[in-house]
């Protein structure tokens, strides 16, 4: 089956690449069709297409078992396709057996998808926030926050930003050689299904309830081809042998099995789930585990720590890529304390140590791995520090936006515990840290301008835009900052550069918008300073974009008329008439720019049509008695 197989997960990266394919074509597409999209649904209300995709998974599942995850997982086919090109090279990876990490991925699937609608539930008993009250700090935490109010349910199945919730292509890049390469040099075949995977803690417990499962005929000869072949880790022969069937929730109805089997002795079929598996026909075999409780103890406590130090670091890490590498961080701290212990220790097709001497692949792997425990012990340090800057941030009384825009006093005295505390973990993860990253940017920003250091806050804007120079809300921040600060010319120079790094190459219907209405809220300011040639430049770059915005228009007719500039004047203010026939300001600019041209009667024309539309407006009868008098006195 391994070809039908090849050829299901092919289709399923076609479909991945046409889904894209059409969003770049069309500038929005159906949601990403990703479980973890879920997460969105549940506590704030967004349907998408990834929440009715995995909802309907997990309902095949409990018909069909875990089929979707061997013929339809992206990460099953990279998982197989890095096996496969190991084996090719001599490697072939031997499973890694826990006892304890098994559990891991339905507890991050609670975490995920359970724990939000939990927590939010939660906060409504008095007496649970009242035992919480005393200690935000811990409060936060534990429940990352404090509780979103649901706001209902919304329709988000199409999306004019797909990639928003995708990691870089970096770290896309990353994540797929760490859930496949990595994982399964160190954990096994379908290491990362075993592990780390969230979405199978929920298909695992459906497998449970599946009427279809491997099932086994009296041509058995108990010979463990079967086992032999399956990526997944399951003991095939001896669960026949003592159920009838397969039970073990990591099956993922691959086939392989079925195919390898000498005596045509498996076969897929329709019968109890593996929940009514009854009693074993015989006592079963102690299963064996590659360390001991007291070890695995430790195994998971490593695991709890390193996961949270990677994910998210310096913007990068997804939960996807960080649970398999605290997995790996925690099976090479358990390998590392053998190598101490035992006189004899193995990895793979690796000799560490033989006979009580480290041999020289053992040499690199323990310098390695004692690398990998400096880096992950500085991350700790890095990411503990953001987490309570986090928590002291959302005790800040007064937001981000109030303090940029001047709305508040500034002043140590107004700074309060939290402030102060903010700071002081910000700077400690800033100094830590390996590489910059917009957050600690913009929190130090925000909290050196409440503490009155504006100079400080001015750097670090400025440090934050070179970060990520196409983020318009950092050059907000930046004027508002250099407002403050009184530097008018430096405040005209950091709008232009916003105007000529965010909207660059963008073409979206509502980037367009925003970047129309920066060039005319920009022309206006220099309109107001007297710098009429730059407003005109920047009235024309606005109607470039919009060419129906009619007050742009307007006030473009007027700037030229006013410049001597009439006949291009004209040509805008027709166009500005056109668009809004009743305005009578367009029609006495208009006016004036016919005058100013020499087109006296087309003109008086303009001006009787802004009288009769409002017969009280002075204006265009005392240009129009003027206009008459002027021409009178020409002739």
């Amino acid at each position: 089956m391994g070809r039908w197989r090849a050829m299901s997960l092919v289709a399923v990266h076609i479909a991945m690449l046409a889904h894209a394919i059409h969003y770049l074509a069309k500038g929005e597409t159906l949601s990403p069709i990703e479980p973890s999209e879920s997460m969105y649904t549940l506590e704030l209300g967004q349907v998408n297409a990834g929440f009715i995709f995995f909802a309907i998974a997990i309902l095949l599942t409990l018909i069909f078992g875990r089929s979707a995850c061997g013929w339809a997982c992206h990460l099953i086919a990279y998982q197989d396709l890095c096996g496969w090109l190991m084996k090719k090279i001599g490697i072939r990876p031997k499973a890694f057996r826990s006892r304890l990490l098994v559990f891991i991925p339905l507890g991050v699937a609670l975490y995920m998808f359970v724990w939000p609608n939990v927590k939010r539930l939660l906060f409504k008993w008095d007496r649970f926030a009242e035992a919480v009250a005393a200690s935000p700090e811990f409060l936060g935490l534990i429940t990352g926050g404090p509780p979103v109010k649901f706001p209902g349910w919304s329709d988000h199945i199409v999306t004019d930003a797909y990639w928003k919730t995708f990691p870089g292509p970096v770290f896309a890049v990353l994540t797929v050689f760490v859930c496949g390469f990595a994982v399964i040099y160190f954990l096994g075949a379908k290491g990362f299904c075993t592990y780390a995977c969230p979405y199978g803690g929920f298909f695992g417990v459906a497998e449970k309830l599946s009427p279809l499962r491997i099932r086994v005929t009296d041509a058995c000869r108990h010979c463990a081809h079967c086992t032999a072949s399956c990526t997944s880790n399951v003991l095939i022969h001896q669960e026949v042998k003592l159920y009838g069937m397969v039970v073990d929730p990591g099956c993922m109805k691959c086939m392989d099995c079925v195919s390898v089997c000498p005596n045509d002795a498996l076969y897929l079929g329709v019968g109890p789930p593996a929940i009514a598996k009854g009693r074993p026909k015989e006592t079963p075999t102690p299963r064996r585990y590659d360390f001991t409780l007291g070890e695995e103890l430790i195994l998971l406590l490593v695991f709890l720590v390193a996961t949270p130090a990677y994910r998210g670091l310096y913007n990068g890490p997804p939960l996807l890529m960080a649970l398999p590498m605290g997995a790996i961080t925690a099976f090479c701290a358990m390998k590392l304390w053998r190598m101490w212990r035992d006189p004899t220790v193995r990895l793979q097709n690796l000799k560490l140590k033989v006979g009580g001497s480290l041999k020289r692949s053992g040499l690199i792997f323990a310098a390695c791995t004692i690398g990998w425990f400096v880096f992950t012990a500085h991350s700790g340090i890095v990411q503990w520090n953001l987490i309570v800057g986090r928590l002291h941030m959302r005790q800040i009384q007064t937001p981000p936006e109030m303090v940029f825009a001047g709305q508040f006093q500034p002043g140590l005295e107004n700074m309060g515990e939290a402030a102060s505390s903010m700071m002081q973990h910000f700077e400690t993860a800033n100094q830590w840290s390996l590489f910059e990253t917009l957050e600690l940017k913009r929190g130090l920003a925000w909290v050196y301008l409440l503490k009155g250091d504006a100079e400080r806050t001015e750097e670090l804007c400025r440090e934050a835009i070179a970060l990520q120079p196409d983020l318009r809300e950092l050059y907000v921040d930046l004027m508002n900052v250099l407002q403050y600060r009184g530097k008018g010319e430096e405040w005209l120079e950091c709008y232009r550069n916003m105007l000529e790094n965010v909207y660059r190459n963008k073409t979206k219907t509502e980037d367009v918008e925003h970047a129309a209405r920066d060039h005319f809220v920009f022309a206006g300011t220099l309109t107001s300073l007297g710098r009429i040639e730059e407003a005109v430049e920047q009235y024309r770059a606005c109607i470039a974009l919009r060419p129906d915005a009619q007050e742009a228009l307007f006030n473009l007719g007027g700037l030229l008329g006013r410049s001597g500039q009439f006949e291009e004047a004209i040509r805008h203010l027709q166009a500005a008439e056109l668009l809004q026939p009743d305005d009578v300001d367009t029609k006495v600019e208009l006016a004036l720019a016919l005058n100013g041209a020499g087109r006296v009667s087309e003109a008086v024309s303009a001006l009787q049509a802004a009288i009769r539309l409002d017969p009280t407006n002075e204006e265009p009868r005392m240009l129009l008695r003027a206009m008459r008098a002027s021409f009178q006195g020409r002739e």
